[in-house]
């Protein structure tokens, strides 16, 4: 049923394990600086860049701003011109920029829409101009785009809501899941919310849910529901969230004295959804259980290779990058991913220079291979 509702032999010691950790990084970190085999990709025959710009819905939290990094590294390592544009969630600046843009001669927009429709008579028009629109995450409502670049939002749902039917299970009880909405209406959150309830449907005898009212995707809304909903309705037992709300989520179960890791017989299952850096600091200190993974550098590093692949090398690219979710927990939070670290969350902290991050190994599962310039055509 579902209601919508709310010492000299130590430090020896010490120093191989740290050795021991750091070396792998360590290493690929070297391995991962300098140019590498991109350089030249962004220039013209004429020597000139070619210029590709970033226009994200805003950049007010960690996923945009890693993005807009990760394009900015990628463009430079390949010798082109990065612009990048903040129309702070107003679709009127976002539009008001792709216009401006095109007037200054750019080659392509890599873009998350502020509106998935209110978007498109702008990039159909200017699309015929020569402009390239480079879509991710949030899908524009248009075939105009050259590209898009994102994750299975309804499978970043499914992923949780297998691992709290698991759990379900495994302690022989019905759990009462409390789902803390992002933004209702909006495509990734509907989504989401679909894939969980995907699965929590075929378990009807394990799983019940009380939903949220909307929270707009902010961390002190999840918080505040919390607090009142654990209370109002005491069978609540499990949390599943929309995105990166878990430190709302774990200070409302710290006030409430239901804060407990992962083990501990009073622990609440707790699944969200993107590997935020404060996010991953408290799965690894065991209050939430699990997180699905939705990289914004997965997203941004097939949008910019699509980019010089089709503007630079005259190569064909997919029409659509839809990279797959899995959970991450503490037993595989150190997994490799496309040639990297998958937590994108972490990197922050080992890697604070973006220049140091990998391009990632796409191309044999997603068919975006690294531009080089051998594959530039002649008069490119």
């Amino acid at each position: 049923m579902l209601k919508r509702k709310y010492a000299v032999c130590a430090l020896a010691v010490a120093a191989v394990l740290i050795i021991a950790f750091l070396t792998p990084l360590t290493v690929a970190a070297v391995e991962w600086k300098g140019w590498g085999p991109m350089k030249g990709v962004g220039q013209k025959p004429d020597g000139t860049p070619y210029k590709i710009a970033h226009v994200s819905w805003a950049l007010n939290n960690d996923f945009p701003i890693t993005m807009d990094k990760i394009i900015k590294s990628l463009v430079e390592r390949a010798g082109g011109e990065f612009i990048s544009l903040d129309p702070d969630n107003s679709l009127e600046k976002q539009i008001s920029m792709f216009e401006d843009l095109a007037q200054r001669g750019v080659d392509a927009i890599i873009f998350l829409p502020v509106d998935s429709h209110g978007v498109v008579p702008t990039i159909e028009r200017l699309s015929k101009k020569g402009v390239g629109f480079y879509n991710v995450d949030h899908a524009a409502e248009t075939d105009a785009t050259i590209s898009f670049s994102t994750h299975d939002q309804v499978d970043c749902g499914r992923v949780g809501a297998r691992y709290l039917v698991e759990q379900a299970k495994k302690q022989n009880k019905k759990l009462t899941v409390f789902e803390i909405w992002g933004k209702m209406g909006h495509e990734g959150s509907e989504r989401r919310h679909q894939g969980y309830h995907e699965i929590f449907k075929q378990h009807p005898d394990l799983i019940e849910v009380i939903e949220s009212p909307d929270t707009g995707w902010m961390t002190d809304k999840a918080m505040q529901f919390v607090m009142e909903a654990l209370p109002a309705h005491p069978a609540i037992n499990a949390i599943c969230t929309h995105n990166n709300m878990i430190p709302g989520v774990v200070e409302a179960l710290r006030v409430l004295n239901k804060l407990h890791p992962v083990g501990h017989p009073d622990h609440i299952p707790y699944v969200g959804i993107d590997c935020f850096p404060v996010a991953m600091e408290h799965l690894r200190n065991g209050f939430c259980d699990g997180i699905a993974v939705h990289s914004p550098w997965e997203e941004a590093d097939a949008a910019l290779k699509c980019a010089l692949l089709h503007e630079a090398c005259g190569q064909s690219v997919p029409k659509l990058v839809n990279f797959t979710s899995y959970l991450i927990t503490q037993e595989n939070i150190d997994k490799v991913r496309f040639g990297a670290p998958a937590v994108w969350g972490d990197m922050w902290k080992k890697f604070p220079n973006f220049d140091d991050w990998p391009i990632l190994q796409i191309d044999a599962e997603y068919g975006v291979p690294i531009p080089t310039r051998e594959m530039k055509k002649s008069g490119y």
